[in-house]
């Protein structure tokens, strides 16, 4: 988006003023879709500072550079500026890149994502692409460049990993990323990367301990060897490519400096006019030149190199931290500069055109280097400063309005760092940005003869607040806004001239200000106390205090009368004119956020952060309205015009949302908007022509809601951080905003039908201004005294003039005498180099006829022997020729006999290729007349185009007809501006010379659809050969699918037939896999018990592993008890001894007193003697203690024995079943024994009555419903068979029953042997230990938990064990049957099924 100021008085120029598309429209959350565009940006004072490369030259009158979230193009001349919005999701502008043609902007911003914006100024900046890629990895892009050729951006992504990614930007297209270091080198931030202006297949990089070139491929950069080779590699800042002679000539150099071009045609005009004389003096002249040439470059180049290898040469110039420079030649290093001086870091390096390069940095230094013939290539030439201006003279007021006001940016006495430097296209001029946030203008055309102390630094427009704007306020009766800053410093700025009038620092830090209606005064809240200031003529002087601190809020009324000041949570009033305080507005649980006056200053609304909203009556000092909603911290409030409403704006903790509030005349919520981002500031307009409510947020964008709210809003992202203030103008004409990054931006604002409301001029506004008696008496003083040594200098300056004339004749008189001499001399010497050269001529010519004798001498004996060779070469030649008839003999044979079977190859060839090609003129006759349908459309659409490309022509052409119409009407009426108008008439020349460069590029466009014409024929033709294969390939893979429909068919009959087998099949299977089902029934059953077993002794084992954990801990406690015994016995006695060496001195007094004091030094002033002594209630706690634990123990065996005979109980059942099955499978082998035996039978026996009478002997017959099948007869006495066949699976799962069995029995009886050992244990610890360590034990909570515990768990398997104590009996009495059977079946069976035999017998 591109968003516009008034209309600059010079002529428009084709890149980027013309008005575009207005401000991005939002709406709220309850809104309709509707236009809204009453704010329009018109100036913004101020800049971003820390911006890489922020500050950039588009044309000799146009400046770009970074403020707030906005690109700013500020016209130098007529002070007026135009913007290129940032991105509305963006976090801030890192840095901007230019396009060698000026024509390309890119614009790296911060965010969740890192992007890289690419605007067109060619097309107003429509044309926004926006560049991005995901294995950057980082937030932020840190530097970019463009390509030389404008199609391709570098740039460095930055923390964490520094990546390097290259883009094509007109196909966003992301080429290639690399690493910004070296394969074995740490991670250290980049600070600056380049693409090499003349030479498009290298760029390169700086940043700490780094510098790399690339070669910058179609995929990417790949990086070269270090240029550094072996020295150590500091902290690089920045670095610059420096144009070579060369390729200045050739275009490049042109490209970027386009004044140059200029030079060059008028150094070729004078030249050609100057070339007089006749012809043989020009041929000396050209020829000692020419000698001269070659001559320098012997010296220059000790190995004789041409011109050629030296137009080749590539320098680059890297700078450090510590101000050195290094000289890169060819990408090795071929000097090094010393710094300049001492903390003389380098920010910035740009080249000066072909004659050196400029760098600067710390303390605002600029340094100039000139190319040199010496080793170090390049000495420094000047030195100069960035002048440091103080807002205030020594006497406490500003010294100059003029300059200090608009020159004066640093008050801490040291000026900032340089961060940017751009040239003008003509290098006549140099614009540097600082850190602090300020932009200068230096003029380079005289700097070979001023002084380093005579250079000119002007401000670009104006000095900037260098920190974050506290406050911000309007006058009414003067075009002047007035704004504090966080640097201590108050501004008074001209909106109407956009130039700052005042300003003056402090020593506190400003934190509030608030305009006199009257434009004469001004209130200034400071951290220590509220000041009233005067406005003079050229200073801001305090004459009033009043002992508030930290007052974040002051505000005149609407009258000037008074005004009140936020004090903590009171708001207090007081006159303006006797400065006594009237009053005291007292209510608030908070700080007071925002004070604002009705319009007619009888009523007062204040927030605060406690969730009040009051209005004030000041006349009564009493409280109108109210409402209070705790949880709510409002920034600001505002009443309507008409008095009846209030608005306000805040942060809800309780539903965590940011809202916009509107409250009735009895301050009653009547609506709420949900606003999504924190709104810090409203305002409200005076009249209702706008239609508007203006709010500010705190991520910096302007927001105009739709009045009376609806929830629609424009929204305009201008700010890099929150906006702290925002007023209005008195006439509701114009919108100022203050914002945290250190910008004030101004608004037009607009009535509902897009008027500008902006209506009064100069005139309007009153220019009166205070001056005190003492200034202006100073000022006539000075005035005088400057008049009389005006006249006294006039006087000085006469006589100094004529004494200088007469000087300057006699030097003339003398210079003439001295060379009239120097002529006389210069002719004689003329004329005897004259006969010289007649007399090297005659020489000359005798030397030559010499020489030619020689030569004819020597020509004739070369022709002789010449003459004997071709000889000897003719006769080798004849034999080769009698050679070569044999060997064609012998060829021609081999060809008749070949070329008779290629006719029959031909010929077969051509009868199979005819009907090809027949098919194909078909397909070629059917496709040509496509491909004329195609030319046809084409040639409309090129037809279209041209016409096109016409009228615009036509109406450019007359459009600048008409500007060059008017600009002769203006240069008739305005003569005496001769000056001015030429500047304009070259400025018109220069836009019709790139509007005919833009139709010769529509040209190469015309030309670039022609050839993408003709690609698209080729690629038609490729496209048809490719359906004419795969029209072969269908053929093909439709022969297939016949054959696979045949062979389906056929597949189809085997399936019925197959079918039909698996039906048999299953009818016999079905009732055997009804059993084998029943089976598995079973199985899980028992798998499920055996499932319960196995949980329970788990359970079982954990229970002892925690009982032989406390029992080891018990063990230790009795140990460490034994020890405090035996320790306490050996006190005792050693006590009994003294004690009887005490009681021996019973007889002596002093003795005995002396031995008692020496007994209680030693055993109680020690502190070892502890009282042992027991409580009766201690001993029967411990007693009870002690017998509950036994009973627990006991308990506890009891259960322990009883899961024991419940696991072998379960055990036994579980064999038993397993018995049961065991005896089925042998009942089932006997029978399936005795069936086959059957069988046998049957086959040998006859058909018949004797065959029917033998089956049913042996109880073998068939089945009525399947004659074929034997089954088993049901004859009186015999048992019935159960016709069940296992499986290998069923047999397999039997036995691992079998051996989980006997598996758990082992595991049971480990366990029965471990708790006998813990009872063992146990018991002999209860007898061991002593009373001490029992009521250790005792009173140990960690024990009795986990008695408690086990006592619990043992509680709830009480009733498992018991139902498994059933199932145990039964296994036993079940495996006492099986063995009996086994015994009995030992005889007649085989054995037992066994892991291995089992799956065999089955």
């Amino acid at each position: 988006r591109i968003a516009h100021a008034c209309a600059p008085p010079w002529p428009s120029p084709p890149v980027h003023w013309r008005r575009t598309a207005g401000p991005r429209v939002d709406r709220g959350c309850n809104s309709r879709m509707a236009a809204l565009n009453v704010l329009e940006p018109r100036h913004v004072f101020g800049a971003k500072g820390d911006v890489r490369a922020n500050v950039h030259y588009l044309d000799e009158t146009t400046v770009l550079y970074a403020a707030g979230n906005q690109i700013v193009l500020h016209h130098v001349e007529s002070n007026t500026q135009r913007f290129v919005l940032g991105a509305p999701d963006a976090e801030g502008i890192t840095a901007l890149a230019l396009s060698p043609n000026r024509k390309f902007l890119a614009i790296a911003e911060r965010g969740e994502k890192a992007t890289i914006s690419v605007l067109d100024l060619t097309t107003h900046a429509k044309r926004r692409k926006v560049l991005s890629s995901a294995e950057v990895n980082a937030k932020e892009y840190v530097s970019l460049s463009f390509s030389p050729d404008g199609k391709s951006i570098v740039a460095c992504g930055g923390g964490p990993e520094w990546n390097v990614v290259v883009f094509r930007w007109e196909k966003l297209r992301c080429v290639g990323v690399v690493p910004a270091r070296a394969p074995n080198a740490p991670v250290a931030p980049v600070r600056e990367i380049l693409w090499n202006p003349s030479e498009p297949s290298t760029a390169s990089l700086v940043g700490v301990g780094s510098f790399r070139i690339f070669k910058m491929t179609e995929t990417g950069a790949r990086p070269m060897p270090s240029a550094l080779g072996k020295r150590n590699a500091g902290a690089f800042t920045a670095h610059c490519w420096l144009p070579t002679e060369a390729t200045g000539a050739t275009g490049t150099g042109t490209e970027s400096n386009p004044g140059n071009n200029n030079t060059r045609n008028k150094e070729s005009e004078r030249g050609a006019a100057g070339q007089t004389g006749d012809g043989k003096e020009r041929k000396e002249k050209e020829s000692g030149q020419k000698e001269k040439t070659h001559d320098d470059h012997k010296k220059k180049d000790g190995k004789g190199a041409d011109g050629d290898k030296q137009s080749g040469t590539q320098v680059c110039v890297v700078a450090d931290d510590a101000g050195e420079l290094l000289i890169v030649e060819n990408g090795e290093v071929r000097a090094v500069l010393p710094s300049p001086g001492l903390h003389s870091g380098i920010d910035v390096v740009v080249a000066h055109g072909t004659k050196g390069f400029i760098c600067g940095g710390e303390h605002g230094k600029i340094y100039m280097y000139e190319k040199t013939d010496d080793q170090q290539m390049f000495k420094l030439v000047k030195t100069f400063s960035v002048p440091i201006f103080s807002e205030s003279g020594p006497d406490g007021r500003n010294e100059s309005r003029s300059t200090q006001a608009s020159e004066g940016h640093h008050v801490g006495g040291a000026a900032a760092r340089i961060k940017s430097l751009t040239l003008s296209p003509s290098e006549e001029t140099l614009v540097c940005g600082l850190q602090n946030n300020q932009i200068y203008v230096v003029d380079l055309v005289d700097a070979d003869i001023l002084k380093e102390e005579e250079m000119q630094f002007e401000m670009l427009s104006s000095a900037f607040h260098e920190e974050g704007i506290c406050g911000i306020d309007a006058c009414v009766k003067k075009p002047l806004v007035a704004t504090c800053s966080s640097d201590k410093t108050v501004r008074i700025w001209n909106y109407l001239d956009m130039s700052c009038e005042l300003a003056k620092e402090f020593p506190e830090e400003a934190l509030s200000v608030s305009f006199h209606p009257s434009g004469l005064h001004v209130l200034v809240g400071f951290t220590d106390k509220l000041r009233l200031c005067n406005l003079l003529l050229d200073d801001i002087r305090p004459y009033k205090e009043f002992p508030i601190k930290n007052c974040a809020e002051c505000c005149f009324s609407n009258g000037g009368h008074l005004f009140a000041a936020v004090n903590g949570s009171v708001v207090m009033v007081y006159d303006a004119y006797t400065c006594e305080n009237v009053g005291n507005f007292r209510g608030h649980g908070g700080r007071v956020t925002s004070v604002s006056w009705g319009l007619d200053d009888q009523t007062i609304v204040s927030a605060g952060v406690d969730g009040a909203v009051y209005e004030w009556t000041p006349k009564t000092f009493a409280r109108n309205k109210e409402n209070v909603k705790k949880g709510t911290e409002y920034l600001c409030a505002v009443q309507s015009v008409d008095g009846e409403n209030a608005y306000a704006v805040g942060f809800d903790a309780v539903t965590k949302t940011s809202v916009l509030r509107e409250f009735d005349m009895t301050h009653q919520l009547v609506r709420e908007i949900d606003t999504e981002v924190l709104l810090t500031q409203i305002a409200m307009p005076r009249s209702a022509k706008t239609g508007a409510l203006f709010a500010a947020s705190a991520g910096g964008s302007v927001r105009a809601y739709r009045f009376p709210l609806t929830g629609e809003f424009q929204t305009l992202d201008c700010h890099g951080a929150s906006i702290s203030q925002i007023v209005l103008s008195h006439d509701d004409s114009t919108l100022f905003v203050a914002s945290n990054d250190g910008c004030v931006s101004v608004f037009d604002v607009k009535d509902k039908d897009g008027a500008s409301l902006r209506g009064r001029g100069k005139d309007a506004f009153s220019e009166e201004v205070l001056v005190t008696k003492a200034d202006m008496e100073e000022t006539l003083s000075k005035t005088s005294a400057l008049e009389m040594r005006v006249a006294e200098l006039t006087l000085e300056n006469e006589q100094e003039l004529r004494a200088h004339t007469t000087n300057m004749n006699l030097k003339i008189k003398d210079l003439t005498e001295k060379f009239t001499a120097e002529l006389e001399g210069d002719k004689a010497r003329f004329e005897t180099l004259a006969q010289s050269k007649n007399e090297q001529e005659l020489q000359f010519e005798t030397d030559l006829k010499s020489a030619e004798d020689v030569a004819s001498s020597q020509a004739a004996d070369t022709e002789q022997g010449y003459s004997r060779k071709m000889l000897a070469e003719v006769e080798r030649y004849q034999a080769l020729v009698c050679e070569r008839d044999l060997l064609n003999e012998k060829w021609d044979e081999q060809n008749a006999a070949l070329a008779e079977r290629h006719e029959r190859v031909v010929q077969e060839l051509t009868e199979e290729f005819a009907g090809k090609l027949r098919e194909e003129v078909r397909l070629r006759e059917k496709m040509r007349r496509k491909l004329d349908l195609g030319t046809r459309e084409s040639d409309t659409v090129i037809d279209q185009m041209e016409e096109d490309m016409d009228l615009e022509v036509l109406e450019i052409k007359q459009k600048y007809e008409l500007r060059l119409a008017e600009a002769r009407d203006v240069g008739l009426r305005l003569k005496g501006e001769n000056g001015i108008m030429k500047k304009k008439f070259n400025q018109l020349q220069k836009d019709i010379h790139e509007q005919k460069e833009t139709i010769l590029g529509l040209g190469d466009d015309k030309k670039q659809l022609r050839q993408t014409i003709g690609d698209l024929k080729t690629d038609l033709t490729g496209l048809r050969k490719e359906l004419w294969d795969r029209d072969d390939t269908i053929g093909d893979k439709e022969r297939r699918i016949y054959d696979l429909k045949k062979k389906t068919q056929e597949l189809e009959k085997f399936k019925f037939v197959l079918d039909y087998k698996i039906k048999q099949l299953k009818k016999q299977i079905e009732p055997r896999e009804l059993d084998v089902a029943d089976m598995k029934t079973t199985i899980k059953q028992m798998d499920h018990e055996l499932e319960k077993y196995h949980k329970s002794n788990a359970y079982l084992e954990l229970s002892i592993t925690d009982l032989k954990h406390k029992l080891v801990g018990v063990q230790k406690d009795e140990v460490k008890q034994r020890e405090l015994v035996t320790l306490h016995k050996s006190q005792i006695k050693s006590f009994q001894a003294d004690l009887h060496e005490t009681s021996r001195q019973t007889l002596y007094p002093k003795k005995l007193a002396a031995s008692v004091n020496a007994l209680y030094q030693k055993h109680v002033m020690s502190g070892s003697v502890v009282d042992n002594g027991l409580d009766e209630d201690v001993q029967k706690e411990f007693q009870r203690q002690r017998l509950f634990l036994e009973k627990t123990i006991e308990n506890l065996k009891r259960k322990l024995a009883k899961d024991v005979e419940g696991h072998r109980s379960d055990v036994a059942r579980v064999l038993g079943e397993n018995v049961v099955l065991l005896k089925e499978v042998n009942e089932l082998r006997r029978e399936s024994k005795l069936a086959k035996q059957r069988q046998k039978a049957q086959l040998v026996t006859s058909a018949g009555n004797h065959g029917g009478a033998h089956r049913s002997q042996l109880g073998v017959g068939f089945s009525e419903e399947n004659p074929g099948d034997p089954a088993v007869s049901l004859t009186p006495g015999s048992k019935v068979p159960r016709e069940i066949d296992f499986s290998v699976d069923v047999a397999r799962e039997l036995e691992q029953l079998r051996v989980s069995l006997a598996e758990a029995r082992l595991e049971i009886q480990i366990k029965d042997a471990q708790v006998r050992e813990l009872e063992k244990s146990a018991g002999a610890g209860r007898t061991g230990a002593t009373g001490g360590d029992v009521q250790d034990r005792a009173n140990d909570p960690d024990l009795e938990a986990a008695v408690s515990a086990m006592a619990m768990r043992q509680a709830e398997n009480e009733e498992k064990a018991a139902t498994n104590i059933q199932a145990m009996h039964r296994g036993n009495a079940a495996r006492r049957e099986v063995d009996a059977m086994r015994q009995e079946a030992q005889a007649e069976e085989p054995p037992p099924l066994d892991k291995e035999d089992s799956l065999g017998a089955m």
